[in-house]
């Protein structure tokens, strides 16, 4: 095995956890917001945080050390529009982690501490970390195809497609976001039931 194919695999590793654990978190966060179980909710805001310092932090640095390392062994240099833009959305992943869910999901727990699990505060800053991570994923998705495709400057199909990928991810976040605050309005409108007579 060459030194190329050993950061090749640490780099695909790495950005597979990155990714995977990024796409978990959405799918629980969807199906938590959707129960509006606040005692989940806390739950989920609690080990957003623990996932955040390690594993998502981690495997941004493992992705970017390795990509660096695959960039110079290769000799590709960075004058390559494919590797400019896998390493300015890692930039954005990065500072996205570092200045919005590093201190976001803190925020919430002590707000849930403060104002109770169930307020509706907690629930929409919940609701907009859980937007920001649709966001994020599709960002990250969008990085593995023009990482895979590697487009040049003219190949605008492919850069459409890059560009649509975390827009498709964030619409549906939204949608995800929407249902979610619907069925909470409804809940708290729905009349209680009436004690068995």
């Amino acid at each position: 095995m060459s030194a190329y194919d050993l950061y090749l695999v640490c780099h695909l590793g790495a950005a597979i956890l990155w990714i995977g654990a990024g796409f978990a978190m959405v799918v629980l966060g969807v199906r938590i917001g959707l129960a509006n179980d606040p005692a989940r909710r806390i739950a989920y805001a609690h080990d957003s945080e623990w996932l955040g310092l390690r594993v998502f932090f981690p495997c941004n640095l493992l992705v970017l050390a390795f990509g660096f390392a695959l960039v110079h062994e290769a000799g590709w240099g960075y004058d390559h529009l494919w590797i400019q833009l896998g390493l300015g959305g890692l930039l954005v992943s990065f500072l996205t982690g570092g200045l919005v869910f590093g201190p976001g999901w803190t925020q919430v727990g002590k707000l849930a501490a403060a104002e109770g699990a169930g307020s509706p505060v907690v629930a929409a800053r919940m609701r907009r970390l859980q937007l920001v991570g649709f966001l994020d994923l599709g960002l990250l998705l969008g990085i593995v195809f023009v990482m895979t495709v590697k487009p040049t400057a003219g190949d605008w199909g492919a850069l459409a497609v890059a560009a649509a990928i975390p827009a498709a991810v964030g619409a549906f976040g939204v949608a995800c976001s929407r249902a979610a605050t619907r069925q909470h309005a409804e809940t708290l409108l729905a009349p209680a039931e009436s004690p068995a007579e």
